[in-house]
């Protein structure tokens, strides 16, 4: 029987909860209306947040491939042994 550490669920829900949160976003009318807002906006501070959101968006999608890789490289080491 395969036995799989708690630690790998955790990794894999909060990968999951990355992209669940990312695709919401996305998929969100009132967030990209909130961001067409900032664009038309004409303020540095407008344009800061833009981009601080954008890199956001970014970090969610990189921490959700990155973990999922890790998890499953980590379980293909520990069962092919």
């Amino acid at each position: 029987m395969i036995k799989i550490s708690f630690k790998y669920f955790k990794i894999i829900f909060l990968s999951f909860c990355s992209f669940l949160v990312y695709y919401i976003l996305t998929k969100s009318v009132k967030f990209n209306s909130f961001l067409t807002d900032l664009v038309d906006k004409e303020s540095s501070y407008a344009f800061g947040y833009y981009i601080l959101i954008k890199i956001g968006m970014w970090f969610l999608i990189v921490f959700g491939i990155i973990s999922l890789l890790v998890v499953l490289v980590n379980l293909s080491k520990t069962y092919n042994n």
